[in-house]
């Protein structure tokens, strides 16, 4: 069993596909001999919604996997690996939410360095307008 929970942990570690992810879970968890109700209660999320991450029928958000991975390291003990592991895999999760929201802050900053400018153009075009307008109601 350790064998298997150190390769799932090393592939996780290499980003293999969430699917590891999702049987470390289950293994952890039942390694810390908890049951889904509890780990779901100390995550704050429905019991089905571990059940349904640990038979891979749906993937979640990375701040529900901190959530998770959090409450795993709080029945742990600090000494063992399954803290170690839960705690590495929250701050690797954590770490790529930081980097998700840096890129969207830039994306969205753009957009709105855009709009502005789309907003001047406008503006522009509708004083010419005006002008035009004023030009021709004094002829």
């Amino acid at each position: 069993m350790a064998k298997r929970k150190d390769l799932l942990l090393a592939k996780l570690n290499k980003k293999e596909p969430i699917h590891w992810a999702r049987r470390s879970l289950r293994e952890i968890r039942e390694e810390l001999g908890i049951t889904q109700a509890q780990l779901a209660k100390a995550a704050g999320i429905p019991r089905a919604a571990i059940a349904n991450l640990e038979t891979g029928r749906y993937t979640i958000s990375t701040r529900v996997g901190v959530d998770i991975w959090m409450a795993l390291a709080r029945f742990a003990s600090p000494e063992s690996p399954q803290y170690r592991g839960a705690k590495r895999e929250a701050l690797r999760a954590i770490a790529s939410e930081k980097e998700i929201l840096r890129k969207q802050l830039i994306a969205t900053q753009g957009q709105i360095e855009s709009l502005k400018k789309w907003c001047e153009e406008i503006q522009a075009a509708q004083a010419d307008v005006n002008s035009k307008e004023a030009r021709l109601a004094s002829m």
